[in-house]
């Protein structure tokens, strides 16, 4: 096979591998609906007024957006900014709001333990 020959192959094997590239579909990203957001904050109020806590609730979005949002019955003011940044931290975090609570108190235990050395 000549150069030429073998130039318009590859050229021709080339075209044909980047034409479906420029055909994808566009991405799908799943993210939490406000019908689940809103399930999530009636489950959560429920459960915890049921325990006897008073507690306002954030949901966020996978990028870390308020989704949806509700300050509870006899709650203070300031448990909604808490509760926006403790959402926001677990998710960023890619854990669960316990699981960064347990890392936090785990920090702040290493700290008390360094303090008195």
């Amino acid at each position: 096979m000549s150069s030429t020959g073998k130039f318009l192959a590859v050229a021709v094997l080339s075209l044909a591998f980047s034409a479906p590239a420029g055909a994808q579909a566009p991405q799908i990203e799943k993210n939490v609906s406000m019908k689940m957001a809103l399930m999530i904050i009636e489950g959560t109020l429920e459960q915890c007024t049921k325990d006897g806590y008073k507690v306002s609730v954030v949901v966020v979005d996978k990028a870390g957006n308020v989704a949806a949002s509700v300050r509870g019955d006899g709650t203070n003011p300031h448990t909604m900014e808490f509760g926006r940044l403790k959402a926001y931290t677990a998710r960023t975090r890619g854990q669960t709001s316990l699981k960064s609570r347990m890392w936090l108190q785990s920090v702040a235990a290493c700290r008390s333990r360094l303090a008195t050395r």
